[in-house]
């Protein structure tokens, strides 16, 4: 017998807890990103801030959100904010939790892009199931943990 949830409006994450598990995720991912400045690049936070924009620092941010992705899915069916915020990734027919170490790569991955996009973000504010276009991508809700 399958395990399946029964997605409705009030099982689903409100735009609100959605956006607070971006922000303390965000934050996390750039302590990563600046702890690789520091250490790696032995460059000062306000020295890197100094110096111009280039296509490896972008880079650089896809591979530590594909390398994060793939660690923490697996672990907790979403991100380190998802978690903190009591919800959680799952597929959109309620049948499984999204949590493959590939799934959370590549979901991590395009949010990352999305990030630098901006448009693709405020798509939740205009959908039903407050999904986000990598959200329509992959398939995925984001409820709450039950």
């Amino acid at each position: 017998m399958e395990n399946t949830i029964i997605i409705n409006e009030e099982l689903m994450a409100s735009i609100s807890r959605r956006f607070l598990a971006f922000a303390i995720d965000y934050l996390f991912i750039q302590s990563l990103y600046f702890s690789y400045v520091y250490f790696i690049e032995n460059t000062t936070f306000w020295d890197y801030l100094d110096k111009d924009f280039d296509i490896f620092d972008v880079l650089t941010g896809c591979v530590i959100a594909l390398v994060y992705g793939a660690v923490v899915y697996p672990i907790f069916s979403g991100n380190l904010g998802h978690r903190i915020m009591g919800i959680k990734v799952v597929n959109f027919d309620g049948k499984s939790n999204f949590n493959k170490f590939y799934e959370g790569a590549f979901r991590e991955f395009i949010k990352d892009i999305c990030i630098v996009l901006i448009f693709p973000n405020l798509w939740i504010l205009f959908d039903k199931n407050n999904q986000n276009i990598y959200d329509k991508l992959f398939k995925t809700i984001v409820i709450k943990r039950i």
